[in-house]
């Protein structure tokens, strides 16, 4: 079994759908990505970004 990653996780589980979860300024933020790999590189990146105040992209719209 391969070592779990704090704010990475498969759902639904044994799927292969890798998804990220992180928090910024006390919002929730939710990201479908694919591969593991990859969710583990996109989860640092985004975590990187938070802490030097890079703003988030919206990956989609936002509801009035």
């Amino acid at each position: 079994m391969a070592k779990q990653v704090k704010g990475v996780y498969e759902n639904p589980p044994k799927s292969g759908i890798w998804w990220i979860l992180y928090y910024v300024e006390g919002k929730r933020h939710r990201e479908k990505v694919g591969r593991r790999s990859d969710a583990i590189a996109l989860y640092q990146r985004r975590k990187t970004d938070a802490r030097m105040g890079i703003k988030m992209p919206e990956t989609r719209p936002r509801a009035a």
